[in-house]
């Protein structure tokens, strides 16, 4: 199916699934600093990571491990979608290699809008008024309003939102995709063999798309395709002090801190500390809490139960596989 759709259809589309009338909130966070953290920096791994070194250094001790350019082109473990996804090659940003994939460019996506730096934990808070949804739209469309900005959606600027395609089984509609995004054998290097394996996803969105603090109950390799991306992480011993909702919420497994200022900056901290989050300096005190931006090429393992946030810094295109 091909979609036509002119600019100002799309804008009804959208403005019929994001409540209207919301205080906008600009991200802060971006603007103060691209790589800034209050975390200490998670240091890389000082040379090419083969699959046994991952098992007995990361996998098995349950250490985030930092892996530089471990996809890039001149690695034995290369992607082909590092050179082929965006109009440069070699990590650009204009994804232009993935609105040529013929088998995606009509396959529908659930699309996540929201203001920049804000997730779907606006929603978990008060399902009533947040400004987080989501809208099921082609992929094509997806590229050509949230990514290339070529079809308009409103005429007001301050209203700007970002669109992310999070947690999307793409290969299994696409095998170019999976092509170019071969398993690569580390996650592979545990007890279980190749039956490690739980899932893959594809996460694709514009500067200021944002996944809230929460934690998954998988391994997770985590390859930064395009562009940039920061990430916090605490341990699962710093849960008691990053204010999960609560057991009886939909999503238990996600702290109720909206957004990752807190962490970025020393006086948005302390707003936080003395409001509504009295623990979460506690949490940023933990001597193994850390952070990293991956750049285009590079790779993070992120361990079972361990709490992240996800910022996007730039467009940004993402794959990552959960195993146990």
């Amino acid at each position: 199916m091909r979609l036509a759709c002119r600019g100002s259809a799309f804008g009804s589309l959208i403005r019929q699934c994001t409540p209207q009338g919301l205080p906008w909130q600009s991200n802060r966070a971006l603007s103060a600093g691209p790589r800034s953290s209050l975390l200490r920096p998670l240091e890389p791994h000082a040379e090419l990571i083969d699959p046994p070194t991952f098992a007995k250094e990361y996998l098995e001790p349950a250490r985030p491990g930092f892996f530089p350019g471990l996809i890039r082109s001149d690695s034995p473990y290369a992607w082909p979608a590092f050179r082929e996804w965006s109009a440069q090659g070699e990590g650009g940003e204009a994804l232009q290699g993935l609105g040529r994939n013929e088998e995606l460019r009509d396959a529908m996506v659930e699309v996540e809008i929201a203001p920049v730096g804000r997730g779907y934990g606006d929603a978990v808070a008060d399902s009533s008024s947040s400004s987080w949804s989501k809208v099921n739209i082609p992929f094509g469309l997806f590229l050509e309003a949230f990514i290339r900005k070529s079809i308009p959606w409103s005429s007001e600027p301050a209203q700007e939102l970002v669109g992310y395609v999070a947690q999307q089984d793409l290969f299994s509609r696409s095998p170019i995709l999976r092509d170019q995004c071969p398993t690569l054998p580390h996650q592979h290097a545990g007890p279980r063999g190749a039956l490690e394996q739980w899932r893959r996803n594809v996460w694709i969105g514009g500067r200021g798309s944002f996944t809230p603090l929460h934690r998954d109950p998988y391994e997770n390799l985590f390859v930064q395709v395009v562009g940039s991306k920061r990430i916090h992480m605490f341990p699962p011993r710093a849960g008691k002090h990053l204010h999960l909702f609560p057991a009886s919420s939909s999503q238990p497994n996600t702290s109720q801190i909206p957004t990752e200022e807190p962490l970025l900056s020393e006086s948005v901290l302390r707003q936080h500390t003395e409001g509504s989050f009295p623990d979460l300096e506690k949490a940023i005190s933990d001597p193994e809490a850390r952070s990293v931006v991956l750049d285009a090429g590079d790779v993070l393992f992120i361990p079972q139960g361990w709490i992240h946030c996800v910022a996007s810094l730039s467009i940004s295109a993402s794959v990552n596989a959960w195993f146990r």
